[in-house]
C-alpha cells in the first residue's frame, strides 16, 4: 500500500547462559545455584519460558538438590534477563563430585529462536572422612591379662561421616613392651570395610593371653591403614599376678639337729619363689633370736652375718643381666642352733 512503510520486528534469541554454574554445597541448609535467561532483543508481546532442571549424577532422590519446574515470563518493555534459582542440599557425606542440568523451552512467544537451552550445575563436595581407631568403653583396651587362656581387648574404628562408597581399612597389631614372641597377645591383621548407609563404627577384639608369669604391665598398639587417613590406638595389658616368697626348712629334720659338742652345725633353710618371675627379686635373710641368743655365757654361739639374698631369674647368673625366665625356684640361705631366719623382701618381713 502506498504511503505506508513497514518495519519488520527483529528476531529475539531465547538463551540461558551456557557458563557452568560451580559451587560447594555446604554442610548444611540450602546453597543457591543461580542461572541466567536471557533474550537478545527487546519483544513486542509476551514471551513465556519453561524451565525445568534434569538429574546428572546429581538427583533429587539423593536429595542433592531441590527440583525446579516453572515458567518464567519476560514482557514487552521489561528486562531481557531473568534468573532461575536452585537449590542444592548441604550436607556431610563424603561422595564425588555431582552435577545436574537445567534446560529451557519456549512455551509462548513470536519472532523468537532458541540459542543455547541448557546449562550444567556443578555441586562440589566439601566433605572428608576422618578414620580413627580407639579403645572401645571405659578401659575397654586396659584391663587384667588373667592366669590363663585369653582375655579380648575391645576396639573399635569409627568414620567421621556418611560415606558414598565403600572405605576399607587395614588392621594391625604392633609390638610394644607386649610382644607377639613372648606369646603376651595374639597378633591381628584383617580389613574391616565400611559401606554406604552402613554403620558409622565397627569394633574388633585382640586377644590377650593369660599366665602366671610376674611382669611389668605392658602395651601393645592397634594401627589403621587406608587411602584417606590412618590412626592408631593402645591396650595396656596389667600385669594381675604375685610372687611369694617363703622360707622352709630343707631337707629332713635339716633346722631340728643337735648342736654337737664342739665347732658349728650348720642349719640349713630353703627360700622359694611361687611363681617366675621377669625382673630380679633381692631378699635378705637375717637371723633373730629366739630362746638361742646370739650371746650365751654358757655357750657362746657364733653366727655368721646377716645376709642378702639375691633372687633373680637364674640362680646362677648376677643382677643386672636382663633374665627373662626362671630355671630354678630354690635358693638357700643358712642360721643356727635354735634361731628363727627371718626374710625380708623390699623392706618388709615375709615368710
Amino acid at each position: 500500500m502506498e504511503g505506508i512503510d513497514f518495519v519488520p520486528i527483529a528476531q529475539s534469541t531465547l538463551s540461558i547462559s551456557d557458563d557452568p554454574v560451580i559451587k560447594s554445597e555446604g554442610d548444611s541448609g540450602a546453597t543457591v545455584f543461580t542461572f541466567a535467561i536471557t533474550l537478545s532483543d527487546p519483544i513486542g508481546s509476551n514471551v513465556v519460558v519453561q524451565v525445568d532442571t534434569a538429574n546428572g549424577s546429581g538427583t533429587t532422590a539423593d536429595n542433592d538438590y531441590t527440583d525446579v519446574s516453572q515458567q518464567v515470563t519476560f514482557t514487552p518493555g521489561g528486562s531481557l534477563t531473568q534468573n532461575i534459582n536452585v537449590l542444592v542440599t548441604g550436607d556431610t557425606k563424603v561422595e564425588p563430585d555431582k552435577d545436574f542440568t537445567v534446560g529451557i523451552s519456549l512455551d509462548s512467544g513470536s519472532n523468537i529462536v532458541l540459542g543455547n537451552t541448557t546449562a550444567t550445575g556443578t555441586i562440589l563436595n566439601d566433605d572428608s572422612v576422618t578414620v580413627d581407631v580407639r579403645q572401645l568403653g571405659g578401659n575397654g583396651a586396659t584391663l587384667p591379662e588373667g592366669d590363663s587362656g585369653t582375655t579380648g581387648f575391645s576396639f573399635e574404628v569409627a568414620i567421621s561421616n556418611p560415606i558414598s562408597s565403600d572405605v576399607v581399612v587395614q588392621v594391625n597389631t604392633v609390638d610394644g613392651s607386649a610382644t607377639d614372641a613372648d606369646n603376651d597377645y595374639e597378633p591381628l591383621s584383617q580389613t574391616i570395610t565400611f559401606t554406604p548407609g552402613g554403620s558409622l563404627t565397627q569394633s574388633f577384639d585382640v586377644l590377650v593371653n593369660g599366665d602366671t608369669t610376674v611382669e611389668p604391665d605392658e602395651d601393645f598398639s592397634v594401627d589403621l591403614n587406608l587411602v584417606s587417613g590412618d590412626g592408631s590406638a593402645t591396650g595396656a595389658i596389667l600385669n594381675d599376678d604375685d610372687v611369694t616368697i617363703d622360707i622352709n626348712e630343707f631337707g629332713l629334720n635339716s633346722a631340728d639337729q643337735d648342736e654337737g659338742n664342739i665347732g658349728p652345725t650348720s642349719f640349713t633353710f630353703e627360700v622359694t619363689l611361687s611363681d617366675p618371675i621377669t625382673s630380679d627379686v633381692q631378699v635378705r635373710v637375717m637371723t633373730q633370736d629366739g630362746t638361742a641368743t646370739i650371746h650365751n655365757d654358757d655357750n657362746p654361739l657364733t653366727l655368721a652375718a646377716p645376709t642378702i639374698m639375691l633372687l633373680d631369674a637364674s640362680d646362677t647368673l648376677p643382677l643386672g643381666d636382663g633374665i627373662t625366665s626362671v630355671n630354678e625356684s630354690a635358693f638357700k640361705g643358712t642360721g643356727a642352733e635354735g634361731t628363727t631366719v627371718i626374710l625380708f623382701a623390699n623392706g618388709e618381713p615375709v615368710g
